[in-house]
């Protein structure tokens, strides 16, 4: 197998190093109950995850309360800034990745 000299490498965020899928689902129910529409389970919203917050709230709200959008993204956007960290966690082996390739040169 022949060894690949990398200068740099780069990691993708959310959904590869850390799993934030707890705290995007709460802020996604506390918008909607904010809004006065019910709750949805987190497994639900965790299937619509992974396009960014605009499609996120998208899916949530179009067709039915596409009225509601402007409204909902700002209440997400303020309240996920404010706990975004909340239950936000590493995936498993990450740190050891992380630190294994530190000091690599």
């Amino acid at each position: 197998m022949q060894r690949i000299k990398a200068e740099l490498i780069i990691f993708d965020l959310d959904g590869t190093l850390i799993d934030s899928r707890k705290d995007i689902a709460n802020s996604v129910n506390y918008t909607l109950k904010a809004i006065g529409l019910d709750p949805l389970e987190d497994r639900i919203i965790t299937c619509y995850v992974g396009n960014g917050v605009r499609s996120l709230m998208e899916k949530i709200l179009f067709p039915a309360n596409s009225y509601l959008f402007d409204k909902g993204m700002s209440i997400f956007l303020d309240y996920y800034a404010e706990h975004l960290l909340d239950n936000t966690i590493f995936f498993p082996g990450v740190i050891e990745t992380l630190n294994y390739f530190a000091d690599k040169k």
